[in-house]
């Protein structure tokens, strides 16, 4: 038996080799505590013992060559630096023999240990602290995960790739976690063979970065967060989003009051016209927004990207008329379409070769793999930001199979040629519309987030809201908007999200959490307010202006989704405090790293009631919610 250590003043690698085998891979911390207590494979859902055939050491690193079985093979590389262990598996067969199934599975020892997934494990669920127990019996898979105990731990990152995503299996059996960040069984169908050569294919598993963290869970997430930005997972340089007002609430009632009255379909009622666009642009400039967002109804027929001038008149002119209300213009960027009004060449085919719906709502697909229709996307996008158009936010990119041989896609098409195939047109858009914001949808489904976050970055400069536009009180109420403080805390790159105002609530504690979320923010329905609840979101609008900044461009911190601090370095900081019904944030201390300021000189509470009492290392602040339900603190190190 041998034994091999690599380590530095943060970690320890020990590898135990014996008889062409691994007897033991254990990872620890600085402190002697057990990381990481042994590795186990997995091949074609049995476990197998490994032949050791190649083993090297070095000082910081180790790599070995695993034979599986005479049809397959693992390459596999530990490597450490810093605070950083870095894991990189390659899985080789015989071409022809590709396994079943297969996963490198490491043992976590302890039982105290939580976990979180990054940023969400199901958007539509409160996100909540995972644990042995809440684990057995299930298998989840995400993009990323903090493990933390007794105020240290470690965040698990996949280096970011645009190649078929590679998932994070996390699991419970027999009083151990586990943890896979190679597992071909976690990841959804997908299964990235990077080469094939000599009779052998492989599969690249990308790399995996154990990051170690000293701190609560919110540590975790920063130092994933830092992670993801160094890989350029972050805020667009100069990213200076507007205020949106969108009209599709407005505008989908009144299609809704057109189509009863005329007895017609309700997809075929086109209420926006020139009048109501400006009309909504007034409402829009006494909110303080400044871009009207059109959404869905702009064009001529859903997905047909042509701009209607029947109803809108030129591109040109109403740009031009809402800039003269200090306003730009947004619209809605769709997949699919709602009549036949594309060569047939272009849509999806079913296996009989007629054209398929692409989505529930509008049954003629078009396939994104079409090369013709990318050229016809890109003219037509191109045609509008040229006239001024400010805002494209991506949707609809519902994923159907297409059975064409005419696009160059497999037959069927594949989820993940049809994904990488709207994210190379939305990089051809971003390259030459320069002037125009980008957000963008998941690539596969409308409204959910099917893959990473950290994909297709070339292509939109924010992504969506998790489709939290309906609801607000009810998600409020839920904690379903905590996956909201979670993305915060994880990633830099912005969220945009248009709320519904009927939903802020009694004292504007829903639109201050969304307002201190999502750094593009969106508001919408404003007219179908009562008198009392129009002045309440004038009265926040107001003060949100003055705001604004700190929760568009500010650091995001956190201490639990009821605290949230926003900072700006040359300015000062925000807090938002809530109370969502069921829990609030009672007396919480902050300290000055906390607040990422140097002293606090003054302060000044802009809503709600709170005590505060300023400390030697920061402040502490009790928030009376029997008033508001919800705290703004701005906070200073110099006078105002």
């Amino acid at each position: 038996m041998k034994q091999y250590t690599i380590k530095n003043s943060d970690i320890s690698v020990v590898a135990e080799i014996g008889d062409k085998a691994i007897k033991n891979l254990q990872i620890k911390y600085a402190d002697g505590c057990v990381l990481f207590d042994g590795i186990y494979i997995i091949l074609n859902s049995r476990r197998v013992d490994a032949v050791l055939t190649e083993f090297k050491a070095e000082a910081n690193s180790i790599c070995m060559t695993l034979c599986l079985d005479e049809n397959t093979k693992a390459l596999y590389s530990l490597s450490i630096k810093e605070k950083t262990l870095c894991e990189q598996v390659f899985l080789q067969y015989r071409e022809g023999l590709k396994p079943d199934d297969f996963e490198i599975i490491w043992t976590l020892p302890s039982e105290k240990t939580h976990i979180m997934p990054i940023p969400f494990g199901n958007h539509d669920e409160k996100p909540v602290l995972l644990n042995i127990e809440t684990l057995r019996g299930n298998e989840h898979s995400f993009e990323g995960v903090v493990f933390v105990e007794n105020n240290k731990g470690f965040a698990v990152a996949k280096q970011p790739s645009d190649r078929e995503p590679v998932w994070i299996k996390v699991l419970s059996d027999n009083g151990n976690l586990l943890l896979g960040a190679a597992s071909m069984s976690a990841n959804r169908g997908f299964c990235d063979v990077i080469s094939s050569q000599n009779g052998w294919s492989t599969i690249d598993f990308h790399p995996t970065q154990y990051l170690l963290f000293k701190g609560e869970l919110e540590q975790g997430f920063y130092t994933y967060r830092k992670y993801m930005a160094d890989c350029g997972v972050t805020m667009p340089d100069g990213y200076n989003p507007p205020v949106n007002y969108c009209i599709y609430y407005e505008c989908s009632r009144l299609d809704k009051e057109n189509s009863a009255l005329n007895g017609i379909e309700i997809r075929e009622c086109h209420s926006m016209n020139k009048q109501v666009v400006c009309d909504m642009a007034d409402i829009a400039k006494s909110l303080y927004c400044n871009l009207v967002y059109l959404d869905q109804g702009w064009d001529t027929h859903f997905g047909s990207l042509i701009w209607d001038e029947e109803r809108l008149g030129t591109t040109e002119e109403l740009v031009a008329r809402i800039k003269e209300k200090g306003l730009d213009i947004g619209i809605l960027v769709e997949e699919h379409s709602s009549t036949d009004g594309f060569s047939d060449q272009l849509y999806i085919k079913g296996t009989d070769g007629n054209t398929v719906s692409g989505d529930p709502w509008h049954k003629f697909g078009i396939c994104a793999c079409s090369e013709e229709y990318g050229k016809i996307r890109l003219e037509r996008l191109k045609k509008l930001s040229d006239a001024g158009i400010a805002f494209f936010s991506y949707d609809f990119h519902n994923y159907t199979p297409c059975y064409s041989n005419e696009h160059g896609h497999s037959i069927p098409s594949t989820q993940f040629e049809h994904a990488c195939s709207l994210a190379k047109n939305q990089a051809l858009v971003k390259e030459i519309c320069k002037g125009t914001l980008i957000e963008s949808h998941d690539w596969q489904d409308a409204g959910i987030y099917y893959y990473p976050v950290y994909m297709f970055g070339n292509g939109h400069h924010e992504r969506w809201g998790f489709e939290y536009m309906w609801h607000p009180m009810e998600d409020y109420r839920s904690g379903r908007l905590h996956n909201l403080y979670y993305y915060n805390l994880a990633y830099e790159k912005p969220m945009y999200m248009h709320m519904n105002l009927s939903g802020i609530g009694d004292n504007a504690e829903v639109f201050w959490y969304y307002a201190s979320t999502i750094r593009h923010l969106g508001l919408g329905n404003y007219s179908e307010l009562a008198l009392d609840k129009q002045q309440l979101i004038k009265k926040v609008m107001r003060i949100y202006s003055l705001l604004r900044d700190y929760f568009a461009i500010g650091e995001f911190k956190g201490k639990g989704p009821l605290a949230h601090m926003h900072i700006l370095k040359d300015r000062g900081t925000v807090i938002n405090l809530f109370d969502d019904g069921k829990d609030n944030c009672g007396t919480i201390h902050f300290t000055l790293d906390d607040l990422g300021l140097k002293n606090v000189a003054t302060y000044k509470v802009w809503w709600g009631n709170a005590t505060i009492e300023i400390t030697d290392d920061g402040l502490t602040v009790t928030a009376d919610m029997q008033k508001s339900d919800s705290v703004v603190i701005e906070l200073k190190n110099n006078t105002w």
